[in-house]
Order: structure tokens, then sequence, then C-alpha cells
């Protein structure tokens, strides 16, 4: 017998890698101004969500250095320790 457990969470989870060198000045800076990264990235989002055409120009430059810098695929496996 298969059971599942469903979520009590409101919001679904997502998941990124953000690179510790942009996250941690930011998370820093959030905790700073009484706010944690759930709030922030919430924030942000709706920011964006206001007006997205405005807000990709605005990131462009750094939305192709983000696309530049971001692996394709999966990272190659690695050996079997146990092997």
């Amino acid at each position: 017998m298969i059971l599942s457990m469903t979520s009590q969470h409101r919001f679904t989870n997502r998941n990124y890698r953000p690179d510790d060198v942009e996250y941690e000045p930011a998370r820093k800076s959030a905790e700073g101004a009484g706010l944690n990264m759930n709030q922030l990235i919430r924030a942000m989002l709706r920011e964006f969500n206001e007006r997205p055409e405005r807000r990709l120009r605005a990131l462009s430059k750094h939305l192709r250095a983000v696309a530049d810098d971001t692996p394709r695929g999966r990272p190659p496996r690695r050996p079997d320790v146990d092997s």
C-alpha cells in the first residue's frame, strides 16, 4: 500500500540554486531590513508582475550574464564511491 502525504503548505515549493556570491549579500540586506528571503523574493515577483516588460528591460544585462553562466542539462555523474 502506497500512502502519500498531502502538503500542509499554502504555496508550492519551488527550488532554485543561487550562487552564494549573489545570495548571501541579498540575504544580509534583507535581514537588515527585517525581511527574510521568502518575503524579499515574493515582493520582487509582485513588482516584476506589475510591469514585466519594464523589468525585463532593466534586467537585460543581468539576464544575459546569468544565462551565459548557467550550465545546461544535468551535471556529469560522479563515479560511485564504493566501486
